[in-house]
């Protein structure tokens, strides 16, 4: 008789609880410096509820060779097992500065950058998800979940 076929146990994805902390991974180190929702950004109001705004500081893990991190690569995911892909980021068109005067919401849009040694930048991701959405976590590649508080 041929065995049969028993499935593994999922295993839970890790949470890293805490914003404000680093976490580090093969070639990116990151940490959640801040969490904010809004209802408006600029003119521009949510298809859903709202819009949660996750600024995440990157700096490469001293690269010797260029690798690419882009604002799509992060999700957000909540208790229910719903993911949130990015509308899009906040950051000047023309200079790509996150945090300028010129800085809006740029929906559909986002940044990537190759960087290699130990570059760094902060993204300022947006996600536009339901107001009953709770216990949100992002998700970034195969690092922990980082657990926003919200």
């Amino acid at each position: 008789p041929y065995p049969t076929y028993t499935p593994l146990p999922p295993t839970p994805m890790p949470t890293f609880t805490g914003t404000g902390e680093w976490l580090e991974g093969h070639y990116w180190v990151i940490k959640v410096a801040d969490v904010e929702t809004k209802t408006k950004l600029g003119a521009t109001k949510p298809d859903q509820d709202v819009f949660v705004i996750v600024e995440v500081q990157w700096r490469a893990n001293k690269l010797n060779e260029r690798h690419t991190i882009s604002g799509i690569d992060f999700e957000l995911l909540d208790d229910a097992g719903e993911q949130y892909s990015i509308a899009g980021m906040i950051f000047d068109p023309e200079s790509f500065d996150s945090f300028g005067s010129t800085a809006k919401f740029q929906r559909g849009k986002w940044r990537f950058t190759r960087a290699k040694g130990s570059a760094e930048d902060t993204f300022r991701l947006v996600y536009d998800i339901p107001a009953s959405a709770k216990g949100l976590k992002l998700w970034f590649g195969d690092y922990p979940l980082i657990d926003l508080g919200q």
